[in-house]
């Protein structure tokens, strides 16, 4: 594995990790503002 192809893998794994990380962000927001107000 060539040093270019290791640092694609590392980053786009990182950047996967953030995607989830930002969704489940979003869907605990989504979620909260679903909540109905009494």
């Amino acid at each position: 594995m060539t040093p270019r192809e290791y640092w694609e893998r590392l980053r786009r794994s990182f950047n996967d990790e953030y995607v989830e990380e930002v969704e489940k962000r979003q869907g605990k927001e989504d979620n909260h503002d679903a909540e109905p107000v009494d």
